[in-house]
């Protein structure tokens, strides 16, 4: 018997070592699966770093391009106001018109439904890349306090200091918005308009201040030889202002398919009407003094204007 008890209590206890063993086991597969966790949670980190590090990459790639006098820091960025404006135009527009949406265009022979659409975007403080006859431009209506005319400086990385052209419907415009304009200055637009001429006169107090040069309280006009320009200007019943739709200091784009596509994606429509007729950028002229000052060739020769002037 007492060695029967015995050998009772020696299996006993070997059940108990095996339990043990199985308990450890278990302890052993716990604290792999925990190592396994903390592995994927280490991986998880891991990635996390690296978007962090390409994030810290790529932002002052995007904010270092180009000039670093400010001008051109916002080309990776919007502004809250920026968003505000775009949206505005998104729910205001018709559905047909999203962001950076392009439609082709006569600009001799313009559609109505394109007219409609681009007139829409405009007096919804839109901004609207436009082909001219001279080169593309980039431009909003000329509507004091116009949110869109600082998203064009920005869109375009145009320094602050200075101003944007105004594209005008018809003649009847130069004395509406220039005043003192003298007699060889209308000789000039009654030959060269419409057509690439630009003139900068004295600015009537129907300008905004914040369209006017500051120092010399002038306006540059043009009109255009574009009907689809100047079919807007009058839907709007207001001057375009405009520049050229190109990076600061970049070539201008003389046809739809070279405008730069961040400008597109930037604006709130694009119309494309394929190569500009004349690809050369308007020849800009100072008539605020007693004779022609040429302030940049462009179309049209300076000997043109000089010869015109003197009659």
């Amino acid at each position: 018997m007492g060695k029967a008890e015995d050998a009772n209590r020696a299996a006993s206890v070997g059940v108990g070592k095996a339990e043990d063993a199985n308990r450890a086991a278990s302890v052993g597969v716990g604290k792999v699966e925990d190592a396994n966790r903390a592995a994927s949670v280490g991986v998880g980190k891991a990635e996390d770093m690296n978007r962090t590090r390409s994030d810290g990459v790529e932002l002052p790639e995007a904010e270092n391009r180009g000039p670093s006098d400010g001008v051109r820091a916002n080309r990776s960025r919007m502004t809250d106001e920026d968003e505000r404006t775009k949206t505005n135009v998104r729910n205001q527009a018709d559905e047909g018109i999203t962001m950076g949406q392009i439609l082709k265009v006569d600009q001799n022979r313009p559609d109505d439904s394109v007219l409609a659409r681009a007139a829409e975007v405009l007096r919804k403080q839109g901004v609207l890349v436009m082909p001219t006859d001279s080169v593309y431009g980039i431009g909003c209506a000329a509507i004091h306090g116009n949110p869109a005319r600082e998203r064009v400086f920005r869109i375009k990385e145009r320094p602050a200091d200075m101003t944007l052209p105004w594209l005008i419907a018809d003649t009847a415009d130069l004395a509406r918005y220039g005043e003192n304009v003298p007699s060889w200055a209308l000789a000039l637009t009654a030959n060269f308009w419409p057509g690439a001429l630009t003139v900068v006169v004295r600015a009537s107090d129907r300008v905004p201040d914040e369209y006017q040069r500051a120092d010399t309280h002038t306006i540059a006009l043009r009109m255009p030889d574009s009907e689809l320009v100047r079919e807007l200007a009058r839907q709007v019943r207001k001057p375009l202002a405009v520049t050229s739709a190109n990076t600061h200091g970049a070539a201008a784009a003389t046809s739809g398919a070279s405008v730069e596509a961040r400008l597109v994606e930037d604006a709130d429509l694009t119309l494309d009407a394929g190569p500009a007729p004349i690809a050369i950028a308007s020849t800009i002229v100072d008539c605020t003094g007693t004779e022609p000052r040429i302030l940049r060739e462009g179309a049209i020769p300076t000997a043109d204007i000089l010869r015109v002037a003197s009659l």
